[in-house]
């Protein structure tokens, strides 16, 4: 009887493990917008803190404009946006967004956010050993 309390913690231990590492790689851990015009031929440096998870872009603008995601000082993504623009990077410590406009004024409104999805591998991970010691602990507890 002893043991099967204890596989039925073991279980329950995997299946809160599995819930946290979802709810918290779910919830943003930075967002900020911004909004911004910009003159012809003018550029902006935004900087963002250094994270690892994914980072989403999602926002508008009036007229072309380049955005680029840089790391340090090297280039991660670049990609030209006119109008609505949603994008996505795997953020490996992205520290800066830099807009560079083209030939006319443009405005940009974006929000920026970061998940930290770097935690649910992790979090798996011990909910898998959790469940397995618990279905051992329980086909030992039939055993018995």
């Amino acid at each position: 009887m002893r043991l099967l309390l204890i596989a039925f913690i073991f279980l329950i231990l995997g299946i809160l493990a599995i819930s946290f590492a979802l709810y918290f790689s779910s919830i943003p851990a930075y967002t900020n917008s911004y909004s911004f015009t910009l003159t012809d031929l003018s550029g902006k440096t935004i900087p963002i803190p250094k994270m690892s998870g994914e980072i989403y872009i999602t926002g508008h603008t009036n007229s072309s404009v380049k955005i680029e995601l840089v790391k340090e000082i090297v280039l991660v993504k670049s990609q030209n946006i006119t109008g609505t623009f949603n994008i996505k990077a795997n953020d490996e410590g992205i520290n800066e967004i830099i807009l560079i406009n083209g030939v006319y004024p443009s405005k940009v409104d974006f929000t920026v956010e970061i998940y930290n999805t770097e935690i649910l591998p992790i979090g798996e991970v011990v909910a898998g050993i959790f469940i397995v010691i618990s279905l051992i602990l329980f086909g030992y507890s039939r055993v018995k």
